[in-house]
């Protein structure tokens, strides 16, 4: 038999042999390959984003409660701050891009560079959160997980702002729907939110509230974010917080007497959420049916009257209708207000 022919008999079998050979390579390749990927996941997952994810939830719990036995003394541990920041370092080699970046500029800073404790914290915070992030991009993007960091994306925001009391705040988070926060917001809607304006932070949180109150709860769920801690109003009047909270609301508290001081921290409320509703909501939460005006806390109707006096606000007084929107001079006054905080946080 000719060698040629010999040839063309065999090489059928011989493509067959090798290019068994070469797929068998391949196939165990792939299969190895895919063992060490899920291998490294459950490393990562088990070693890393877990614990940590865990670790971060109780540093926000204890951020934002207070002990039962002191009138809301916070109760943050640095430990556990400092602890975080241990086991993120020890098991840096699991941590994706954004972490180890966020985590390198914590570490880097504190080192090299002369940085208050608050600027620290923010840098610490952005660390913790791009952990979260990185633990629900591996479960799937699940909503519990979801639910979780956007809470702890709202504290972020608060302190960012320097609201007034943003650890009490958060003590009422079972005044929030949390299936309506999980299904209107995304993480990213906070992080464009967080780079804006100080006006811009303010009428996303307030809208955050309103749409995510439960029941007819909004206003008062806004007042603990954006009203001074009871610390700051007048430590005699223990029991005027209740009030103001109350006639910031528009609810009757009978011929309850504020003393001085508080009744000016009163009137500074009003004055700002007059000027807020008239830039972000139309005034409409300053217009009022006769009836209604008439049923405002007395308080509240007093203070109108001294703005009108002092030339703050206009009422414009139809047969059944009442407005009140700011004057120049009260506009002014606010966006003072605004600029003061963006002095105190730089």
């Amino acid at each position: 038999m000719d060698v040629n022919n010999i040839y063309i008999l065999i090489l059928p079998y011989v493509v067959t042999l090798v290019t068994g050979a070469i797929g068998g390579q391949i196939l165990n390749h792939l299969i190895i390959g895919k063992r060490e990927r899920v291998k490294l996941k459950q490393q990562k997952k088990y070693k890393f984003y877990l614990p940590l994810y865990s670790l971060i939830n109780l540093y926000f719990e204890r951020s934002t409660s207070y002990r039962a036995d002191t009138y809301k003394k916070n109760i943050t541990s640095s430990d556990n701050r400092e602890e975080i920041l241990r086991i993120i370092e020890a098991n840096i080699d699991y941590a994706n891009g954004e972490v180890l970046e966020a985590f390198y500029l914590v570490k880097n800073l504190r080192y090299y560079t002369d940085i208050d404790g608050a600027q620290e914290r923010e840098l610490e915070h952005q660390l913790f959160y791009k952990i979260l992030k990185g633990y629900y991009i591996m479960e799937n993007k699940r909503l519990d997980i979801k639910i979780t960091i956007l809470f702890f994306q709202i504290y972020l925001l608060t302190l960012n702002m320097k609201l007034p009391n943003p650890h009490e705040a958060l003590t009422n988070k079972s005044l929030m729907d949390r299936d309506k926060l999980g299904n209107y917001y995304s993480l990213s809607d906070f992080e464009k939110i967080m780079v804006t304006t100080y006006e811009r932070k303010e009428f996303f949180l307030k809208k955050l509230l309103e749409r995510v109150s439960i029941d007819n709860n909004k206003n008062n769920l806004i007042n603990h974010f954006f009203v001074r801690s009871l610390n700051l109003v007048d430590p005699k009047e223990h029991d005027n917080k209740k009030y103001i909270f109350k006639i910031l609301n528009d609810q009757e508290v009978g011929d309850v007497s504020l003393s001085v001081f508080n009744r000016q921290y009163l009137r500074s409320q009003i004055l700002n959420d007059i000027c807020f509703s008239y830039f972000y909501k139309q005034g409409k939460e300053f217009k009022y049916y006769k009836k209604e005006y008439d049923s405002l806390p007395r308080e509240k109707k007093l203070a109108f009257e001294y703005f009108e006096d002092g030339g703050l606000i206009k009422i414009t007084r139809q047969e059944n209708l009442i407005s009140i929107k700011p004057t120049i001079k009260a506009i002014d006054d606010y966006e003072k207000y605004l600029h003061n905080i963006k002095v105190i946080r730089k």
